[in-house]
């Protein structure tokens, strides 16, 4: 069965076990603009757990085809089936509810097939018709187990064998037809959606094959039961790939009794120029009808489907990587004040992205220590850190360090002083650890500066790198073979360093108070928990030094998407400059403890005065669970801010 769920009370005596199966809903009533996107949530008035099915979306006619299992010990409990609407904006709307007695089903009879009209239930169209929908019920013992009625269930356990060697990863027959290029592609399989339903019970069970052109070898990924939107995150390769002439048919099956090229039905074709293909990028690809085998003739593109794929050849197939940056000190800065002093800070940038440090007050050596890391990045990226002396009226620049990312190994981490450009003095201290994006960030080392007693008014820092060794053996400027060890650098790299830090800081204006309003607009990209996306909401809280400040903020939960939208409105009255908004996505699983899937943090110090939209990147949270610890791209947060300050 699919989707199978089990409610239990876990108290003694007689119990029945109901069986129901969501069928399907006819002529719905439209929702919303387009169609509607309907679910069925079931549950025992008894019981304050719930199941639910799939959410089908846009659609007035959806067909399920899910079954649950719910078990009683009170012979007058109720069945309570609810069928909402799901809306990504607001609350999901109801369309109805319908009670069944379970003292109306026999334990042992037959299935009761039931077909109910629906009427809205909500106070503006109340009474109005809203279709139908149709269930399968039938009550058991709760030590019976209720009859299979599909042959696919019947015959499950004979083809398991042959249904193993069959669909195996990159699985092909070598007929006659071998192609002749000497390009090797990997492809790597998604998802599709708006498959067309070959099955009896309006569903499939779809597999992808990919061949050349003119070839008869073919490979093909595992099958998907029961789904016209599967999900395989499966990769296949093709080789002997020709990159001028050939082209690339992708064909969706649907498996019968087992996997079986020959005589399973095709559902879907799409054939794509390997010249015109886009490596790297994930790619939506329209399918086309099948007719005997053929593309048919009347149908278009899109009349069968979509893929979700993205091509890649060998040479794209890297390890995702992160740059790990610690922006430390620097000395003998410009002095940009009348005081003789500046108040500097760092603006680091790479690519699109922009962070930035804390400004140190009075000072020409200020000392950060602040980390920053950006995920991922690659050969052709340079990092610029442009020092800043803050101001009131505009803020004056002291010199900058630009490094470009191929001049790094991966796994070395490589603390350095640069000299300023742009200016005829300065030093900056900075250390970059180039890492496979699943790596600890700068490993088990720490580099701060330590206090020496014999400096009473400094502070000495003293990084020495060489006992540290790369546990990579890879370059960055195209991964060639390296063996780079830390104590190999030269001396010049590893510095001895003496700054000065005052300990008296004398502030220009302060504001009598600062607010902070926005909106959590939505998340991007977010980690698939099960097949149809992720069931989520994003918590908001802002930290003090020692404690939370405020009331959490929390969204609504959105369903069955890894792009959410909540658009939820927060405001804190009063926030202060060394306190942080915290962001954490979590998973909402209903009955289990709910599990963060991202996390992000936002230093008030780095807002600017007025409204800004940000696009924030997600990190991995410190507990994940073991079946996502193979996900490194967490997504992305997106909100809006109003940072006010009064003087």
């Amino acid at each position: 069965t699919l989707g199978l769920a089990r409610l239990q009370v876990d108290t003694s005596g007689s119990k029945v076990r109901l069986h129901v199966k969501v069928v399907e809903g006819k002529d719905l009533l439209q929702m919303d603009l387009g169609k509607s996107d309907p679910y069925v949530v079931l549950r025992l008035k008894s019981q304050k757990s719930s199941v639910k099915t799939k959410v089908m979306k846009n659609t007035l006619n959806p067909v399920w085809n899910e079954e649950f299992d719910l078990v009683t010990e009170k012979p007058d409990d109720v069945l309570l089936v609810n069928m909402f609407d799901e809306d990504v904006a607001k609350d999901d709307k109801m369309i109805d509810e319908l009670q069944f007695k379970v003292s109306d089903f026999k334990v042992g009879a037959d299935v009761a097939k039931i077909t109910k009209d629906l009427t809205l239930t909500k106070k503006k169209g109340k009474g109005k018709k809203a279709g139908k929908l149709t269930l399968e019920i039938q009550a058991f013992g709760d030590a019976q187990k209720p009859k299979k009625e599909h042959k696919k269930d019947d015959k499950k356990k004979d083809d398991k064998k042959d249904d193993k060697k069959r669909e195996r990863r990159g699985s092909r027959s070598s007929k006659k037809g071998a192609p002749t290029g000497n390009m090797k592609i990997s492809v790597v399989c998604h998802s599709a959606r708006g498959l067309i339903a070959a099955d009896r019970n309006g569903t499939s069970d779809p597999y992808l094959v990919f061949n050349i052109k003119g070839s008869s070898e073919r490979v093909h990924t595992k099958f998907i039961e029961n789904s016209l939107e599967p999900v395989w995150n499966e990769t296949v390769e093709i080789n002997g790939v020709d990159q001028t002439k050939d082209a690339i048919e992708i064909v969706v099956f649907d498996k019968d009794k087992k996997v079986d090229l020959k005589k399973n039905d095709q559902i879907g074709y799409a054939i794509i120029k390997v010249a015109e293909i886009k490596f790297g990028e994930q790619v939506e690809i329209p399918l086309v009808k099948m007719s005997k085998k053929k593309p048919a003739k009347d149908s278009k593109p899109g009349d069968a489907g979509f893929v979700k794929l993205t091509f890649t050849t060998e040479s794209e197939v890297k390890p995702q990587l992160a740059l790990h940056v610690r922006v430390v000190s620097a000395k003998d800065l410009k002095a940009a004040d009348a005081n003789g002093k500046s108040d500097p800070y760092v603006i680091v940038k790479l690519g699109n992205e922009q962070r930035k440090t804390k400004p140190i007050q009075n000072t020409l050596s200020p000392v950060w220590n602040e980390e920053m890391h950006f995920v991922p990045v690659t050969p052709d990226q340079e990092i610029s850190f442009q020092v800043m002396d803050e101001d009131i009226l505009k803020d004056d620049k002291l010199g900058r360090v630009v490094v470009k990312l191929s001049d790094l190994k991966v796994g070395q981490i490589l603390e350095k002083d640069y000299k300023l450009e742009d200016v005829k003095t300065g030093m900056m201290t900075i250390v970059l650890h180039l890492a496979d994006a699943k790596d600890t960030p700068f490993g088990a080392h720490v580099s701060k500066p330590k206090e020496k007693k014999k400096h009473s008014k400094s502070h000495c820092s003293n990084f020495t790198l060489g006992s540290y060794s790369s546990s990579y053996s890879t370059s960055f400027s195209g991964y060639t073979n390296c063996s780079t060890t830390l104590s190999a650098l030269s001396s010049s790299e590893e510095v001895y360093h003496i700054h000065k830090v005052y300990e008296k800081k004398e502030y220009k204006i302060k504001p009598k108070n600062e607010s902070l309003k926005g909106v959590i607009v939505g998340c991007n990209n977010l980690i698939k928990s099960d097949s149809d996306g992720s069931d989520t909401y994003v918590t908001l809280r802002l930290l003090g030094k020692e404690h939370a400040k405020g009331e959490m903020v929390k969204t609504q939960t959105i369903h069955d998407t890894q792009d959410p939208v909540y658009n939820k409105e927060f405001e804190f009255k009063k926030v202060k400059k060394g306190e942080q908004l915290e962001i954490i996505v979590y998973q909402d699983h209903k009955i289990l403890k709910d599990v963060p899937i991202g996390i992000a943090k936002i230093d008030v110090r780095d807002l600017d005065d007025g409204e800004a939209e940000k696009v924030i990147q997600l990190h991995r949270p410190p507990k994940l669970p073991k079946l996502l610890e193979k996900f490194t791209d967490f997504g992305v947060l997106k909100i809006r801010l109003d940072h006010h300050k009064e003087f």
